[in-house]
């Protein structure tokens, strides 16, 4: 439903080009939520704008369905594209009405609707976001959870085929944010709408999305569902964004066929010893620098005496502190000069500091990853990505008017 080819977008400064979006492809199922992550500056906004109409890009091409809305000389303007979106600040107006302000896009539309069928699709889509009744109450009167299910409403009730959502639950308050996530979701799966979201909350994206693309320096990383990037992060940058890590510098000593025969098996010498992990960067050899990753809460900690015979991938430690969460301990463990954290469920035996441990990384949680983002490292010249835009054609009569 949504199909971005090869985007690029740059913005001139005075001395310099800034390229935002550097390159970018991927493609949006129908009736798919997938988010756009990553942190501030990494080009998720640009590219969101850009499919929206509200940035002009440099290059390549955007697709929404069967329409072509922007490639090479064509480009169809924001408000004859086919979508509906939420923006960060809601942009409900405060002057009018809930009534009002979902109404007010059924107004302008180009297809005349009586004022009957205005009132029934206005009060429908105010039921669909639970404002059902506050038809008559102005906008500024709303709290902020209802204000952004305003601008939800107002950006479904032209039952568009595409629905943007930029950063739209960042100005709640954590536990209200929650509840909305959980609001926003039930409604994209009863519309069955196309929705591209864009945050840079990794909670939001791992709850939310069907599938998900991280972005760092204008590019994408990796594209994967939510469980597939927590589990089998691309490199340290994918790993480290989402969820607590413990990250291993070291080389790769060994590299052998994992014993199921789906994938790769890497011995790697980190400054405490030996560690077995499963490849989880493409085109690592031995010898090469990497970094074993491992989860907080896939790292096993129990008591131990100092003279045990230990298993493989398994060391002796201390533990230097811990908190207590409640449903776990986060401990901190200090495994020769490195510290490793530990998230052990509260059930278990409690581990006081000081105490020596045996620290086990179990060799199929543990993935061996590039020790750099490739995104970090390959920044364009300046200009680059720039195209010739002098003889650009903007569909539609009215257009200069958006």
């Amino acid at each position: 439903m949504i199909n971005v080819e090869r985007l690029t977008k740059s913005f001139r400064g005075r001395k310099n080009v800034e390229i935002a979006v550097d390159d970018v492809s991927f493609s949006v199922r129908e009736g798919e939520f997938f988010t756009l992550l990553g942190p501030s500056g990494c080009g998720k906004t640009t590219t969101l704008r850009c499919i929206a109409g509200l940035e002009h890009p440099d290059s390549g091409a955007i697709h929404l369905g069967e329409e072509t809305v922007f490639r090479d000389r064509v480009l169809v303007p924001s408000h004859r594209r086919d979508i509906g979106m939420v923006f960060q600040s809601y942009a409900v107006w405060p002057h009018l009405s809930v009534f009002e302000n979902v109404a007010f896009p059924l107004r302008v539309s180009q297809e005349r609707m009586t004022r009957h069928q205005v009132k029934a699709e206005v009060r429908d889509v105010l039921e669909l976001v639970g404002l059902h009744g506050l038809d008559e109450r102005m906008s500024t009167d709303l709290s902020g959870g209802q204000q952004q299910r305003l601008a939800l409403a107002r950006a479904l009730v032209r039952k568009p085929t595409v629905l943007l959502l930029d950063e739209p639950l960042s100005n709640l308050d954590a536990r209200l944010r929650e509840r909305m996530r959980m609001e926003l979701r039930l409604i994209q799966k009863r519309t069955g709408l196309t929705t591209l979201f864009v945050t840079h909350d990794q909670v939001e994206a791992l709850s939310m999305s069907d599938r998900m693309a991280v972005m760092s320096g204008g590019r994408i990383v990796q594209v994967a569902t939510p469980q597939e990037f927590y589990t089998q992060p691309s490199s340290a940058f994918v790993a480290t964004f989402l969820g607590g890590v413990n990250l291993l510098p070291g080389k790769i000593v060994r590299l052998a066929p994992w014993p199921d025969g789906r994938g790769t098996h890497a011995v790697v010498e980190v400054a405490f010893g030996e560690v077995t992990g499963l490849v989880g960067s493409e085109g690592l050899d031995v010898g090469d620098s990497v970094v074993a990753a491992i989860r907080y809460e896939d790292v096993r900690v129990r008591r131990a005496t100092r003279d045990e015979e230990l298993e493989e991938n398994t060391f002796p430690g201390q533990v230097a502190g811990f908190l207590y969460e409640g449903a776990s301990f986060d401990y901190h463990v200090d495994v020769g000069d490195h510290e490793i954290r530990a998230r052990i469920g509260s059930r278990n035996e409690f581990l006081e500091d000081g105490a020596t441990v045996a620290t086990t990384f179990p060799a199929r949680y543990l993935r061996v990853l590039t020790a750099d983002d490739p995104a970090h490292q390959a920044a364009a010249p300046d200009g680059a990505g720039a195209a010739d835009q002098t003889e650009t054609v903007r569909i539609g009569a009215d257009a200069e008017a958006s």
